[in-house]
């Protein structure tokens, strides 16, 4: 069928191109989507760590006495946590002192991981002397 003079419209090849730009289009479009995911499930898993990280932390820099050595535990299906409580290396050297300074850490890895940690806090505190046999 033809058309009348002036009368305009697409030809097939028009049309498969446009169908063809729209199809990349969606295609990165899916691709950020999917990728925006990831990345908010990921920030979701490293805040879920820093908060685990930050109650432990707070849990045994409270001990009364200090406990020097590591612990572990487990923090849900998720986590593992470790905990380090060492003399610090900037204490004084002067043994004659009722307080020393003290390294705290606490490290929070996904349950199974063997890599590095999610999350590690560390901070310090000045405790009466523990005797470190």
């Amino acid at each position: 069928m033809t058309g009348a003079p002036g009368e305009q419209g697409f030809t097939l090849v028009e049309v498969l191109v446009a169908f063809a730009i729209l199809a990349l289009s969606l295609t990165v479009l899916y691709q950020l989507f999917g990728d925006s995911i990831g990345q908010t499930k990921r920030s979701d898993v490293r805040r879920e760590a820093l908060l685990i990280a930050r109650s432990k932390l707070a849990e045994v820099s409270t001990l009364r006495p200090i406990v020097l050595g590591e612990t572990t535990g487990d923090a849900g299906a998720e986590f593992t946590w470790q905990a380090r409580i060492r003399p610090s290396d900037q204490a004084d050297e002067d043994r004659s002192s009722a307080w020393q300074l003290y390294d705290i850490e606490v490290a929070v890895r996904a349950t199974g991981a063997t890599s590095a940690p999610l999350v590690t806090l560390k901070t310090q505190r000045l405790a009466e002397a523990v005797d470190a046999r």
